[in-house]
């Protein structure tokens, strides 16, 4: 399996590698309301349970972000900041922040947060690309020395603008653990963006609509988005 993936990048040549960075690029780009810093309001519905929080993205870092839950009121001041492949928690009564482990990132809130953040472009090479009538169909690999929590990704994307139909994470055991619908695009301040999707855990079948909101380009100050930095956040 390992020769085979290595003959596919070798075979995938240097127009191809352009082509698809591109491609990436553009996928990202339906959910990026700011070259810069921006913020945003994340809705979690699963059945009667509803999460909100807000999601603060750092000026120029995309992989460093931190969100602050506003419901349900047992959660409300709960933070979670996400720096790379390093994910930390505090919650109003904490002194100071836990560490969320890889594996906790897998499941539940944590894992619909890091889909959420997840860019593919900064993440991911394209190892194959076939087309279905109007959909590409591309495997996804993690580039070398990233340490992602889905390593492999199979996504679906319309020929004509790229746009995100469908993806499938795995493991690094090759398990499926995730499936995402991409459901509902609208334009805000003349860009298209994703505003909802929805989440299949495919071991339980447990299904997430996540709802995105309210985008817009103040985020916080530099200053908040570190271990130490979260605790200052009031």
């Amino acid at each position: 399996m390992i020769f085979y993936l290595v003959i596919s990048l070798f075979a995938y040549n240097v127009s191809a590698q352009d082509q698809g960075i591109n491609r990436l690029v553009q996928v990202d780009s339906y959910r990026l309301f700011s070259d810069k810093g921006f913020s945003f309001e994340y809705r979690l519905i699963e059945g009667s349970d509803v999460s909100v929080m807000d999601v603060y993205i750092k000026n120029s870092d995309r992989s460093s972000v931190l969100s602050v839950y506003k419901a349900p009121a047992s959660l409300a001041g709960r933070k979670i900041f996400m720096d790379g492949t390093t994910f930390w928690m505090l919650d109003k009564k904490m002194r100071d922040p836990i560490r969320i482990s890889s594996r906790q990132m897998l499941f539940g809130q944590a894992s619909a947060g890091d889909i959420t953040r997840l860019s593919f472009s900064d993440a991911y090479t394209i190892v194959s690309e076939t087309i279905e009538n109007d959909v590409v169909i591309l495997e996804l690999l993690a580039q070398a020395g990233k340490e992602i929590s889905y390593p492999k990704v199979k996504l679906e994307v319309r020929s004509s603008d790229s746009r995100p139909v469908k993806a499938e994470f795995f493991a690094a055991t090759g398990t499926l653990m995730k499936i995402i619908h991409y459901e509902e695009y609208r334009t805000i301040n003349n860009k298209i963006l994703l505003v909802k999707f929805r989440m299949v855990n495919a071991l339980n079948k447990a299904e997430s609509i996540i709802e995105l909101s309210n985008f817009r380009e103040q985020t916080l100050d530099s200053r908040f988005f570190s271990r130490e930095g979260m605790k200052a956040l009031k």
